[in-house]
């Protein structure tokens, strides 16, 4: 199982991260509505080099915008967090193959009451899946859905499990017998202030579940 910490900005929490966690995934937010906007915060030069991916988070962003983000911050995968149609997540990925740029798609759907069965098969061609809580923004409630929704996940699309996830859930994750649970995304709930990330509890987090 891999780890995703998302809404990073801040240099320093940054190279901390990467020499203590060495996440699998670190998430760069590129939507200015949310309160991790990496905006000018970080050159791409300053990023530590690592084997950790960088993925961007995007949110109805322009397929000309999401590309050039990619080749400037060298993202190894964006995850598409708004209303992303399919047909625009198969035009990205076409364009992404005319470019020879090697980035995996992740597809953020928002869990309510019942699984969405039907929408996410809608989107089988894209690499995972992020389940998140449903929200009246795009994502950051830092509340979770009800997890036992997902014993009723059938798909073959490999997930990360997302939504307020802090410190007190590593048991009740590492009871999930789901064989698509590909990561979990972190974020709040680790947060000693927006886009700063408490370092020793992720320690303890990781030391517990992975």
């Amino acid at each position: 199982m891999k780890l995703k910490v998302c809404g990073m900005r801040e240099l320093s929490n940054i190279k901390r991260l990467v020499a203590d966690i060495k996440p699998d995934y670190l998430g760069l937010i590129f939507y200015e509505k949310s309160p991790r906007f990496i905006g000018n915060y970080l050159s791409p030069e300053q990023i530590p080099l690592s084997n950790t991916i960088r993925v961007g988070v995007f949110v109805n962003a322009p397929a000309k915008e999401i590309i050039q983000k990619v080749e400037i911050f060298g993202l190894g995968a964006v995850q598409l967090h708004g209303n992303e149609t399919p047909i625009f997540c198969q035009e990205l990925r076409n364009r992404f193959s005319e470019k020879g740029l090697s980035v995996s798609i992740i597809k953020a759907f928002q869990i309510g009451n019942l699984m969405p069965h039907k929408k996410l098969e809608a989107y089988h061609f894209c690499d995972y899946f992020l389940l998140d809580t449903q929200t009246p923004q795009f994502g950051g409630s830092g509340k979770r859905f009800s997890w036992n929704l997902l014993d009723d996940y059938q798909l073959d699309i490999p997930f990360f499990l997302s939504g307020g996830i802090c410190l007190e859930h590593a048991q009740e994750i590492s009871e999930i017998r789901n064989s698509k649970l590909f990561g979990i995304d972190v974020n709040s709930g680790f947060e000693v202030c927006a886009a700063y990330k408490n370092i020793e509890q992720l320690q303890r987090f990781k030391k517990l579940l992975f």
